[in-house]
């Protein structure tokens, strides 16, 4: 069976908890801890966490990767791996009150060219108790700004160098565990398709 044409079964996409490889990603350089520092710094009702997963090949994963549809399999929260190697807090379930399970948004895709933008804006935007507008001069907001630009381009230039076409993108604003205590969330989840690996950047902040 070729993959290429064929949508796989529902029994090929519930096998891949079991046959797909998965193992966690290596350490990363002073660019990203930089990136995380800040993100951390002004969220101190929340945080920031950075993971990153190698795929070994499968068919399955291929046939939904290679058409920008990911987000229909489990692979990228779910999958026992994935979720054994994040921290405890993680692999624990956040208990939405019915009401807010109808604004639940899902997974939305994004654009590899506009990823380090939007990692941008939330370096330079800060936390719920960040006032950029009612604390800083309109100077130190530019320099504020094209500190964050740089840093956002930093941080992609170190994880993915200068390949774009290569990498699919999706977003989320959904409290989908325990990590993430309030409404002010974020999760990026970037794949890339020629190295087969699966990054997850999440942030989070309270009031």
């Amino acid at each position: 069976m070729s993959f290429r044409d064929q949508v796989p079964t529902s029994e090929q996409i519930e096998a891949l908890d079991h046959e797909l490889r998965v193992s966690p990603g290596t350490a990363y350089g002073d660019e990203v801890s930089a990136v995380l520092d800040w993100l951390r710094e002004e969220r101190p009702n929340g945080g920031a966490h950075l993971a990153r997963f190698r795929f070994g090949p499968h068919p399955v994963l291929d046939w939904f990767a290679t058409r920008n549809r990911l987000p229909e399999l489990n692979c990228m929260l779910d999958h026992p791996v994935v979720r054994g190697t994040l921290p405890a807090e993680f692999q624990q379930p956040f208990p939405l009150p019915e009401a807010a399970e109808r604004y639940r948004r899902g997974w939305i895709p994004g654009v590899s060219m506009q990823l380090s933008r939007e990692w941008a804006w939330s370096l330079y935007a800060g936390g719920m108790h960040t006032s950029v507008d009612l604390t800083l001069t309109a100077e130190e907001r530019e320099q504020r700004a094209h500190r964050a630009i740089d840093a956002g381009q930093a941080l992609y230039s170190a994880l993915f160098r200068d390949r774009y076409a290569a990498i699919n993108v999706y977003r989320t604003p959904d409290p989908w565990c325990a990590w993430f205590p309030g409404l002010f969330n974020s999760t990026w989840a970037a794949y890339d398709l020629d190295e087969r690996t699966l990054l997850l950047l999440c942030v989070t902040d309270m009031d």
